[in-house]
């Protein structure tokens, strides 16, 4: 479509390096990068930071003018294109007029160079300075006598003592001129034919070849033109081995060598908001992301909860996202006056040992007892009751004439004195292996009170850390 006028791109970059930063900000600085590279650098002011190699489109020219940052990286090399040419003076010949060339003596145009041929055909027709007039046709049918001879003194004349300079010719060094156009001779100018020459020979900056032997053997169809673009089949795939086109991809499931994703896809990748478990320090946090520590918004907005110190649980019917709650132990309530029943698992196969010291009783620690009768023996049917006595009980007036004795009638044997008074004393102990096997027991009850329990897990501390 034509247009009248040309509209001023806005479309450089202060540079070419993208910061680590959130996805808005991050598609705005690389859509600001492919615009600057699409219109080359475009702009009435040379770029910033201008590298070697880069292309600028200035726009404050007009035509716009296309330059290449040189390979020093400390000048601007104008490109030409077929609208926008060299000129005379950009290969040193700026006050070169553009004439014409003729071998005419005869042409009277102020605007055409003569030729060698020119030259020799003058030479070969007029009359040498030092020469001898032989032939009046030769000096314009004009009588000799006209002429003033070589030598002698004439008023006014001043043929002899005439300069360059004299004739504005002062700075016009005395050089020959030549034909050639390999000549590097510093003393000598070059014919209009030597120019001539030159041009014919030589390929312009913005002509296309006619003659493949002027670039190097090869044919024109081996070179691009100044101004051309490419399909994407001209050009390799781009993969992690090797340069080429790629295309952009803005899925996030995409396992792609040959597929670049877009700024949208890597923000995507991650929402803001998803919070995740980091085994590094707080210091080493990598960039996008922020502890858990209640203070902030995240780039869409979610606040940033505080979860330092803190277990999570999963919002639902029970929780709502946000609720806070729970502690390391816990009290319970006082129930009145109470017992507990303790059950220790099995242990497996095991044994006890119990040991009570001072298991030697003294007579005041036995139970309190008498001897012989007991409490008190009466015998009321003697005849069918036989009664042992040890040899020295003390008892033999009672007729025993061997270690027992029968009683023929009833009688009462007589309590003994008390013995022992019952002192507390201890016993050692210890069981058998039983196999696998559990105890219960149970506490007596303690009045009105509660218990204080630690309802902390183990545990391993990491970060939780949040996308911003």
């Amino acid at each position: 479509m034509a247009t009248t006028s040309q509209e001023t791109p806005t479309a450089q970059a202060p540079d070419f390096y993208l910061e680590n930063q959130p996805g808005a900000p991050f598609r705005a600085e690389l859509n600001t990068i492919i615009a600057a590279l699409v219109s080359s650098n475009a702009g009435s002011d040379e770029p910033d930071n201008p590298q070697a190699g880069m292309l600028w489109l200035d726009t404050s020219a007009t035509p716009w003018t296309l330059y290449r940052r040189n390979a020093d990286n400390t000048a601007w090399i104008q490109q030409y294109d077929a609208a926008n040419k060299p000129t005379k003076a950009d290969v040193g010949l700026g006050n070169v007029p553009n004439y014409s060339a003729t071998g005419s003596i005869t042409d009277g145009s102020a605007s055409k160079f003569a030729t060698a041929a020119a030259t020799k055909t003058l030479n070969d027709n007029k009359l040498e300075k030092t020469g001898i007039a032989v032939d009046s046709a030769k000096l314009g049918n004009v009588g000799a006598s006209s002429y003033a001879l070589q030598s002698g003194h004439y008023s006014g004349l001043r043929a002899q003592a005439t300069t360059k300079g004299d004739v504005g010719l002062g700075s016009v060094p005395n050089y020959g001129i030549s034909d050639s156009t390999s000549s590097n001779n510093s003393s000598t100018f070059a014919s209009s034919k030597a120019v001539y020459d030159l041009n014919q020979a030589k390929l312009g900056k913005s002509e296309q070849s006619a003659d493949a032997a002027k670039l190097g053997g090869k044919a024109p169809s081996a070179y691009a033109n100044s101004t051309h673009s490419h399909g994407a089949g001209d050009l390799p795939t781009g993969t992690t081995s090797q340069k080429g086109l790629v295309q952009l991809n803005d899925g996030t499931g995409s396992t792609s060598i040959t597929l670049a994703a877009t700024p949208n896809a890597t923000a995507s990748g991650v929402p803001p908001g998803c919070i995740i478990l980091f085994a590094g320090t707080v210091a080493q946090i990598p960039s996008g992301w922020q502890l858990c520590n209640g203070s902030g918004n995240t780039g869409n907005g979610i606040k940033i909860p505080d979860l330092r110190n803190r277990f999570v649980i999963g919002a639902g019917s029970t929780y709502n996202p946000g609720n806070t709650g729970g502690a390391t132990s816990a009290t319970t309530n006082s129930a009145g006056n109470h017992s507990h029943s303790i059950t220790v698992n099995s242990g497996g196969s095991h044994s006890h040992t119990v040991t009570v010291n001072s298991t030697t009783l003294s007579v005041s620690q036995m139970a309190k007892h008498k001897h012989v009768g007991g409490q008190g023996l009466s015998v009321n049917n003697p005849a069918s009751s036989k009664f042992h006595f040890g040899q020295n009980t003390g008892y033999k007036n009672l007729g025993c004439s061997n270690n027992y004795q029968i009683f023929s009638t009833p009688f009462t044997l007589p309590y003994t004195s008390d013995s022992g008074s019952s002192s507390s004393h201890n016993h050692s102990a210890s069981s058998n292996n039983t196999g696998s096997h559990a105890h219960s027991a149970s506490s007596n009850t303690t009045g009105n009170h509660t218990h204080t329990v630690s309802t902390l897990p183990p545990y391993y501390a990491l970060c939780y850390i949040i996308k911003l």
